[in-house]
């Protein structure tokens, strides 16, 4: 039986307001996550203590680990082994992600929020070591935040225009990272840089140009010849059947499903299914076209 609704989170003070019309009679308990992890954390094992044992916050910290458990996460660990239901924002950026192994730069990503600048307070500024997303010898591992302001790129995101490749990998898409070159380089306030209707991540995963927008469509053209036939089609049987699993590129030119708006909305690493298949028959026997 809910007992209570808490709310672990100052940012949204209107919030709580709209609980009550979720969880008709629920009582309300409420205490601020600001102040750091630790902050967090107390705040969470508190609510609990006093009795919540439906627990929800919309709150992150930057410097909270993304590969082990932080203090936030034991804190959620913890009321959950003791009964109660915890309910966490997952973000807003819906499917746009950067993926990768973490390469560690040796350097740490700090922001200069608090006086004095330039001296990096370990609890509120510090948020961890920086990944290298380029970790040859002598190459720059991370966007100046000048240059990102200059370029318009949001400094706190590592892929601003959600295309599916970071900020860095588009500027130094011409092998020069210190300078965005229009033409050059992929536009990374820019899902789709040539404008052929092909998301730039997506066509790089593809192997075709993302500054070519004369470049064959790639959609459903699992062998990349130009045209989506029984070729394509048999690839695609054999791929479901567990016969032959496709190779990068291709998995990336056969994700069509979902069609949304008569237009695929897949990713390239998304998985290859019966849904693909049948999208890429249709197509090869001109019932549908996209």
């Amino acid at each position: 039986m809910i007992r209570s609704m808490t709310l672990v989170l100052c940012a949204v003070a209107g919030l709580t307001g709209c609980v009550p019309i979720l969880i008709g009679g629920a009582d309300l308990l409420f205490h601020t996550a600001m102040g750091g992890v630790a902050q967090y954390a107390t705040a969470i094992t508190s609510l609990a203590s006093a009795g919540a044992d439906v627990l929800v916050d919309d709150l992150f910290y930057l410097n909270e680990p993304m590969f082990q458990d932080g203090v936030v996460a034991q804190a959620v660990d913890s009321v959950v082994a003791g009964g109660a239901a915890y309910f966490s924002a997952a973000g807003n950026a819906a499917r746009n992600s950067y993926e990768a192994g973490f390469v560690d730069s040796g350097e740490d990503l700090c922001l200069d929020l608090l006086e004095p600048i330039g001296v990096c307070d370990p609890v509120f500024e510090l948020v961890g070591d920086m990944h290298d997303f380029d970790p040859g010898p002598g190459s720059d591992f991370f966007l100046p935040d000048n240059l990102e302001l200059a370029i318009g790129t949001d400094p706190l995101l590592v892929d601003t225009d959600g295309d599916g490749l970071s900020d860095f990998e588009e500027v130094a898409w011409d092998g020069n990272a210190s300078a965005y070159s229009p033409g050059l380089d992929l536009d990374p306030l820019a899902v789709d840089t040539d404008l052929d209707g092909f998301r730039d991540g997506m066509e790089v995963a593809a192997e075709h140009n993302p500054l070519d927008g004369t470049d064959s469509r790639v959609w459903s053209h699992i062998n990349d010849d130009g045209s989506v036939d029984a070729r394509d089609v048999l690839l695609a049987s054999r791929a479901v059947l567990g016969l032959s699993p496709l190779s990068g590129p291709q998995k990336a030119r056969g994700n069509v499903a979902p069609l949304v708006n008569g237009q695929p909305q897949s990713l390239p690493d998304d998985a290859f299914t019966l849904a693909d298949l049948l999208l890429i028959q249709s197509k090869a026997l001109a019932v549908l076209n996209f």
